[in-house]
């Protein structure tokens, strides 16, 4: 048995605020991933695309879930989200509220920069601007 203690500290350029990630030991013929992320109150990811299929689940708390031109949804513990691929989002947790949740991914790439006409490829934070506009909506 290999037991597998604490959380690591995310604190990159992939998100905005703390939050703790703890990957699932891989599992020998298994290609999914699986991951357990902790985001403080206001703290969530930046934009970004997953090449599969993600699934979460809600565990503790009060998140969101947006997708690129679509409207946002509110995550609570027992709340299933599925994710198609090469759909452009964003989560994390309320202004008010820590928020964990479950992911299984289906596939080993994410994508955290977008490339431009010029052919560079930049970071897309989400403003703390469009955060608040989200979470007045969802009020």
């Amino acid at each position: 048995m290999q037991v597998y203690r604490g959380e690591l500290e995310t604190n990159t350029q992939k998100f905005q605020g703390k939050v703790w990630l703890r990957r699932f030991p891989d599992l020998v013929g298994i290609d999914e991933r699986v991951f357990v992320l902790h985001f403080e109150p206001g703290s969530h990811t930046n934009w970004h695309v997953h090449a599969g299929r993600q699934v979460m689940y809600g565990v503790y708390g009060k998140g969101c879930l947006v997708e690129k031109q679509r409207e946002a949804t509110i995550m609570e513990p027992g709340d299933v989200a599925y994710l198609e691929p090469g759909v452009e989002h964003w989560h994390g947790a309320s202004p008010g509220s820590d928020f964990i949740h479950a992911v299984i991914a289906f596939d080993q790439e994410t994508y955290w920069t977008f490339r431009q006409e010029d052919g560079t490829r930049v970071w897309r934070p989400v403003s703390d601007e469009v955060y608040g506009d989200i979470w007045a909506q969802l009020a």
